[in-house]
C-alpha cells in the first residue's frame, strides 16, 4: 500500500526503519512535511488516505468522534491531579485541604447508604433550618429551645405561654432597656420597691408615669413650681427666724410657739346700735366691737383654737347688758355670758368641746 507522497509503510510486524519515519511528516488533514513526535499516531481519515495524528495531553482519552479517533478530555476528569489522604474514614465527606482545589482531605461529617448524615461537631447554619420529622435524639425542653410568636412588638416584654417553658408570646409591656412602661394597672401582693432614700416622695409627674421627688433639706418647706412638687426655703427663712402668714389658719391641734406672736390686721366685725335683732359673729371675723343693746351669737360651728374678741365700744354695758350667747355650744359650760361693765370685754376661745372664756 502507498501513502502520496510518502514511502511504503513497513510490513506488518517489523517494526519501521528510520527512513520510515517520514511516515509521520504530515498532521492530520495536512501533508506538509514536519518533524514527528513521540507519540504522534498515523491513521486513516480518508479511505486509502492516511495521515498523521498528533500526540494528546495528558489525561485525555484516545475517543472516536464521528468515525474519527480524536484525543479528547474525559468528562469529570479535571484539568489537575487531586491528591487524597493516606487513609479515610468510609462514607466520610471528603474536604478540599487549602485553596489550591488539588488536595482533599478525610472528615466526621459521615452520610451513609440510607441518607442518614451524623456530625460528631457542632452544626453553623447561616441559613434557614426547615425539619420536616423529628430531631432524634433532641430534648427541647432541657437544651433551651424556645418557640416565639408569629410576629410581636418592637420593644415588647416578652412573656412565657403556658408552663413547660418552650413557648413565648407577646405583650403590652415594652421597655426602653432601662425602665418598663406599664399600660394597665399594677397589682402587689407585697411590697412595692423602688430605688428610694429615706423622705423621698413619689409623685405625677405627668399622666400615667411617676417620679420620685428626693427628700429636702432640713427646714425646707413642700411647694409647687409649675405645678410639680419641689422643695425650698420657707418665706420666713426657715427655723428660728420669722415669717408672714397671709390668710385663715386652722388648725386641728396643738401649737407650740417658743417666741412671740404678733397678729396683724384681725378682722373686727361691728355690730351697730339701734337694732333689735342678734348678731351672728362670723367664721372668719376675730373680734367684735359693739354697742348694740341686744344680743350677740357666737359662730355655729367652731373649730378647736378658734377663738373671738368682744368688747363694749360705747360703755353703756353697765345700763343695758351684753348678752353673748354659745349659739348651740356652751360658754364655761353655760349657755351664754354677759358684759355687764362699760367698756368691759371678753375673750372666748373654743376647745376642745365648748367655748372658754380667758
Amino acid at each position: 500500500m502507498s501513502f502520496p507522497g510518502f514511502p511504503s509503510p513497513p510490513s506488518p510486524g517489523s517494526p519501521p526503519s528510520p527512513s520510515n519515519h517520514n511516515l509521520l511528516s504530515s498532521t492530520h488533514g495536512d501533508t506538509t512535511s514536519a518533524t514527528p513526535l513521540t507519540g504522534d499516531m498515523i491513521i486513516s481519515a480518508t479511505g486509502n488516505i492516511w495521515e498523521r495524528l498528533p500526540v494528546g495531553s495528558e489525561l485525555e482519552h484516545l475517543v472516536i468522534v464521528a468515525g474519527i479517533p480524536t484525543w479528547t478530555m474525559q468528562a469529570g476528569s479535571g484539568l489537575g491531579n487531586v491528591t487524597g489522604p493516606g487513609e479515610s474514614t468510609d462514607n466520610a465527606i471528603a474536604r478540599f485541604s487549602g485553596p489550591s482545589g488539588m488536595v482533599i482531605q478525610d472528615s466526621l461529617v459521615i452520610i451513609d447508604d440510607m441518607g442518614n448524615m451524623s456530625v460528631a461537631g457542632n452544626t453553623l447554619i447561616s441559613g434557614d433550618l426547615t425539619v420536616l420529622g423529628d430531631i432524634i435524639g433532641l430534648d427541647l425542653s432541657a437544651s433551651g429551645f424556645v418557640v416565639g410568636p408569629a410576629s410581636a412588638t418592637d420593644s415588647a416584654v416578652a412573656l412565657y405561654d403556658g408552663a413547660t417553658g418552650e413557648l413565648i408570646k407577646d405583650s403590652s409591656l415594652t421597655s426602653n432597656g432601662t425602665s418598663i412602661l406599664i399600660p394597665g394597672d399594677v397589682s402587689a401582693s407585697g411590697n412595692l420597691h423602688l430605688p428610694a432614700t429615706l423622705g423621698d416622695i413619689l409623685y405625677a409627674t405627668t399622666l400615667d408615669t411617676f417620679g420620685i421627688l428626693g427628700v429636702g433639706a432640713d427646714d425646707e418647706v413642700l411647694t409647687l413650681v409649675g405645678g410639680i412638687p419641689a422643695w425650698a426655703a420657707s418665706a420666713g427663712g426657715g427655723g428660728g427666724g420669722s415669717g408672714t402668714f397671709t390668710g385663715d389658719l386652722t388648725v386641728g391641734g396643738d401649737v407650740l410657739i417658743s417666741g412671740d406672736l404678733t397678729v396683724l390686721g384681725l378682722t373686727i366685725q361691728t355690730i351697730s346700735s339701734g337694732t333689735a335683732v342678734s348678731y351672728t359673729i362670723g367664721d372668719t371675723y376675730y373680734n367684735a366691737i359693739t354697742s348694740a343693746t341686744t344680743g350677740i351669737l357666737l359662730p355655729p360651728s367652731p373649730v378647736g383654737g378658734q377663738q373671738h374678741v368682744i368688747k363694749d365700744i360705747d360703755g353703756t354695758a353697765g345700763t343695758t347688758a351684753i348678752i353673748v350667747d354659745g349659739n348651740g355650744n356652751t360658754i364655761d359650760g353655760l349657755s351664754s355670758t354677759s358684759l355687764v361693765n362699760n367698756y368691759e370685754a371678753t375673750t372666748l376661745i373654743f376647745g376642745p368641746t365648748e367655748w372658754n372664756i380667758i
